[in-house]
């Protein structure tokens, strides 16, 4: 058993990201209608949303600049919000879908059963995923790099939540201890894994930003503006094909940073 784990952990340890980035692509090819099955409930809202905004129930010829103005930034922030939300549902039901392939590949997949492990973990997920999405934002405002980092250090956090039953403060520095184990590669998949919605977020919004400085370097003029339209928001729905990838990467790290430190995997499994 000990020299199992050892050499698992070896294994884990010699395998880079190249290596988990092609296993993510094989097994996503292979259970391409288990995942997208998984994205389109995820992004069953955001869909009704785009749909709505679309098709324009409201006329903004007959809105004032200030009713016009609150009504699009309650259709961005509920964009945005059921974006958020399908990125989650998709990650954490794609997390024991990707467990069971690996470990059990026999066994029939049932994503009613993986919607039910989020249903009970919910609550941890949803105030981890706040903490940290506040420590990647206050991390990138200082200079990029400790945004980077503190995404990297977390990366595993949402695997953590739905398969092990640490609460908040207990996932963060579960997810930190495994992250350390393969530090590199979750920093490869991290990036990978922010770099593919950000294209799609391109793809589907237009951004404006400018900034002019005075010859002392201090702000003269700053301005930020995006618009878009109910066409150009249904790019945003490539996120169907895109979000489970990203969480198969997720699931499969997770898996792999287990092995680097020589765990078993059988309470996994079961």
């Amino acid at each position: 058993s000990n020299a199992a784990g050892f050499a698992a952990a070896l294994r884990a340890s010699w395998e880079g990201p190249t290596h988990l980035l092609r296993q993510a692509f094989a097994l996503y090819s292979e259970h391409f209608p288990t995942f997208i099955k998984i994205a389109l409930l995820g992004y069953a809202p955001f869909t009704l949303l785009a749909l709505v905004n679309l098709a324009d129930f409201i006329d903004g010829q007959t809105m004032s600049p200030t009713q016009l103005m609150v009504y699009a930034a309650a259709v961005f922030t509920a964009m945005v919000t059921s974006l958020l939300f399908a990125y989650f549902f998709v990650l954490a039901v794609t997390v024991p879908v990707v467990v069971q392939l690996t470990i059990a590949p026999l066994r029939p997949v049932r994503i009613a059963a993986a919607v039910s492990t989020l249903r009970r973990r919910w609550r941890v997920l949803a105030f981890t995923s706040l903490l940290v999405m506040t420590l990647i934002l206050l991390g990138s405002i200082l200079f990029i790099i400790p945004g980077v980092i503190a995404a990297t250090v977390f990366a595993l956090y949402a695997p953590v939540v739905i398969m092990e039953q640490h609460r908040v403060f207990g996932t963060l520095r579960r997810s930190r201890t495994l992250s350390r184990r393969a530090f590199w590669t979750a920093l490869v998949i991290t990036i990978v894994q922010f770099a593919l919605p950000v294209l799609v977020w391109r793809a589907a919004v237009t951004t404006e930003f400018t900034l002019q400085l005075n010859d002392d370097f201090s702000p003269k003029q700053f301005g930020f503006n995006f618009s878009m339209s109910g066409w150009s928001s249904l790019y945003q729905l490539l996120n169907v094909f895109v979000t489970p990838l990203t969480a198969i990467m997720a699931s499969l790290l997770y898996l792999k940073t287990r092995k680097a430190g020589g765990e078993s995997l059988r309470d996994a499994s079961d």
